[in-house]
């Protein structure tokens, strides 16, 4: 039986707990939007994006032909986020508007 709550719930913590953060930048699309490309052991990747200074968070990547999008809770988006930070410190990555 196929229950979406609970695979969502495990996606989003092997997201949490399995990126790979191997890209120093932060993309901006938009005043509104920044995003950090992240990915895992399998070659899976995707982009983590932050709206409205955090408030949302969704990781979207590519499977099956399609562009899958996963909603991510405020704590789960900022869990990735410290990651982030804590490898690449306040000075050490870039900021690329696209």
């Amino acid at each position: 039986m196929f229950n979406s709550d609970k695979l969502a719930k495990t996606i989003v913590q092997n997201i949490i707990n399995n990126c790979i953060l191997a890209d120093s930048s932060v993309y901006k699309p938009n005043d509104k939007m920044s995003g950090i490309n992240i990915s895992f052991k399998d070659g899976t990747s995707g982009m983590l994006w932050a709206y409205d200074k955090g408030d949302k968070y969704f990781f979207n990547f590519k499977a099956f032909d399609t562009i899958l999008k996963i909603a991510l809770t405020r704590d789960e988006g900022d869990d990735v986020w410290i990651k982030f930070m804590d490898k690449f410190g306040p000075n050490n990555y870039s900021i690329k508007e696209i």
